[in-house]
């Protein structure tokens, strides 16, 4: 699932690794995204709402830092 009508990104860091399971992109940073009223556009299926910042899909989770290799 993708974040859709977005007027603004924060792209912020986080202090665990993320990867995207629709681009395979990897990294510590990740983005909260913004509707044109200012709402916070989250996903109706994950409990945190963070999008990938590469792609802008909520299918970004935390993953352990082994499991990359």
């Amino acid at each position: 699932m993708y974040a859709k009508n977005i007027a603004k990104m924060d792209i912020l860091t986080s202090e665990e690794l993320n990867q995207c399971m629709a681009c395979d992109y990897t990294s510590y940073e990740y983005a909260e995204v913004y509707s044109k009223s200012g709402d916070e556009i989250t996903s109706w299926n994950t409990e945190d709402h963070v999008v990938c910042p590469s792609c802008k899909s909520f299918d970004y989770y935390i993953i352990n830092e082994e499991e990359q290799d």
